[in-house]
């Protein structure tokens, strides 16, 4: 083949045979690979002894030098390999030691992404990350918080001296060794204690990072639960002791958790069993699940033991805990929910047991616990006066501007073909059943700013007469019966019940239209139709226009 002067030959390859003169290049994907695997074995060597002594913290430069070489050779081989590809040179080499270096780092990578996606994880992948974060992290955080307060069990790195008393220090190692006899774990070390702060590790290493004293107290029982016993991949139990445990009385903890449950609006703790479940809770609502998730343990706590409740952690994975659930309790985690409820509501409720048990949110939860177990009857809607959700057909988001034609047309519908209709012009919408994935009785649906969304249905009463509407709603929220407006309001939380309209049904059909808006996001809303005792009318059927 000829060559043009002053172009260097490339060399030829003969894929074949695999002939051509070595590339000194070679050489590199060695030297690279070995860089990394040696960064691999500091790296796993620091894991080792992270695993087997749970307080010591790695000294900072091994653990960045051991990093900056295990991904240099991950980065030197792979851009070998490039070149390779870029030079047609042979490529068995380049795959062979960047795939290695691939398999090696991906054990790290895999963990920062755990830990990033859910700061608040508390499995094998969290661990790690935390024994790798842990150096950088309380080395800044030295540096930011630079007043030190020792005391017996743990040593303070505090923005400014007034920040913990001497009282307050007093109070903290009381507190310490009440939860160190309870749970018969003692701290090795001085724990160090960060305070304030935002910053976050995935778990609580002879270390605590807090914005309270009402935290630090919380993350002592959760340091000393992972020193004994180990952590638990499911939140319900992290949080749940850790309030259990707090000091305060087991009636407080408990009327928190009924004040909470009354609204109507609090999940299935079984729900939020999986990690990525509690995850999705909104910011504005942990607190009040948190709440939950503490009475449900103490109640745990003071029927069985807190050595059968200790020994559900330790488990490192969610599957691992609920089998050890079933085991220790005899029952899965949904039944003994309800158990815990049926606890609560005839000892806190301040009623008598028959007027506590027919408490509507106490079966609205019965039936948010059996939906999410497929067990749930249309029986049990109609006895709370709920609809079930696929009854509700749902439209939207409308424009502002343009409502006013979707009330005219539906608040008194002249037939069901009418829903049968599509809307708009550049984005065409239509009435379809609502589904948001959890039979549940509280309706949400999408809203914009500036937009609504419209649900619709027909409650169909056999002999019509008096009865009561009972709402509660987030956001923005108006009602048509029968083409007639019945109530226009805005919430910004979503309480069972919170109004009570008076309505009068006619015999037959009776058209129901319900608008709601908000800021953007999401708006709910629960409705009830109901005698004036509160339960379901006989005879009253809901029906969607859509079936």
């Amino acid at each position: 083949m000829k060559v043009r002067e002053g172009l260097p030959e490339i060399p030829k390859v003969d894929f074949e045979s695999g002939e051509r003169e070595p590339s000194p290049l070679r050489k590199l994907h060695i030297i690279f690979a070995i860089i990394g695997v040696g960064g691999f074995g500091g790296l796993y060597a620091i894991l080792a002894k992270g695993f087997s002594d749970k307080t010591w913290l790695a000294p900072y430069p091994a653990v960045l030098i051991s990093e900056l070489a295990l991904y240099l050779g991950l980065g030197g081989c792979l851009a070998l390999l490039i070149s390779d590809l870029i030079r047609r040179d042979d490529l068995g080499i380049g795959i062979i030691t960047s795939g290695l270096m691939f398999y090696l780092s991906m054990t790290f990578i895999l963990a920062y992404i755990g830990v990033w996606t859910g700061p608040d994880r508390r499995d094998a992948l969290a661990e790690i990350a935390t024994i790798l974060r842990q150096p950088s992290l309380e080395r800044r955080l030295q540096l930011k918080l630079t007043e030190v307060k020792e005391s017996e069990h743990f040593v303070y790195f505090l923005d400014s001296p007034s920040r913990l008393t001497s009282d307050d220090i007093s109070r903290i190692e009381g507190f310490y060794r009440r939860i160190s006899s309870e749970l018969g774990v003692e701290l090795p070390i001085k724990a160090r204690v960060y305070l304030p702060t935002e910053e976050r590790i995935g778990i609580n290493r002879g270390v605590i990072f807090a914005v309270s004293l009402e935290e630090l107290r919380r993350q002592i029982v959760q340091m000393l639960i992972y020193l004994g016993p180990g952590c638990t991949p499911v939140q319900i139990f992290h949080e749940g002791i850790a309030l259990a445990l707090e000091g305060e009385e087991a009636s407080a903890i408990h009327l928190r958790a009924v004040e909470v449950l009354k609204t109507g609006a609090a999940p299935p703790l079984s729900t939020l069993f999986p990690y990525h479940k509690w995850h999705e809770v909104p910011p504005e609502e942990i607190e009040r699940v948190k709440e939950l998730a503490g009475s449900f343990v103490r109640y745990l706590i003071d029927r069985y033991g807190l050595a059968r409740v200790k020994s559900l952690f330790g488990k490192s994975t969610e599957r691992a805990t609920k089998r050890a659930f079933k085991k220790l309790f005899e029952a899965d985690l949904p039944a003994v929910e309800k158990e815990w409820l049926t606890f609560l509501v005839t000892n806190y409720s301040g009623l008598p047991v028959e007027r506590a048990l027919e408490q509507p949110w106490l079966d609205l939860q019965f039936l948010k616990i059996d939906a999410k177990r497929g067990k749930v009857s249309e029986r049990a809607y109609l006895r709370l006066g709920i609809p079930p959700e696929r009854r509700w057909a749902v439209l939207g988001p409308i424009k502002k501007g343009t409502d006013f034609k979707v009330e005219s047309a539906f608040a008194l519908p002249k037939s069901e073909e009418d829903f049968r209709a599509r809307f708009g012009w550049t984005h065409e919408i239509r009435w379809r059943k609502h589904s948001d994935g959890w039979e549940e009785g509280i309706v949400e649906l999408r809203v914009k700013r500036d937009r609504f969304s419209y649900a619709f249905l027909f409650l169909n009463a056999q002999t019509g007469g008096e009865a009561l509407i009972r709402l509660g709603n987030v956001g923005y929220i108006k009602l048509f019966l029968n083409g007639k407006p019945l109530i226009e309001r805005r919430s910004s939380e979503l309480r069972l019940d919170e109004v009570s309209i008076p309505v009068e049904l006619k015999p037959g059909r009776n058209p129901l239209l319900v608008k709601v808006g908000g800021r953007g996001g999401k708006a709910s809303f629960v409705l009830r139709v109901t005698d004036s005792e509160g339960k379901g009318l006989e005879g009253l059927k809901f029906e969607s226009p859509l079936d």
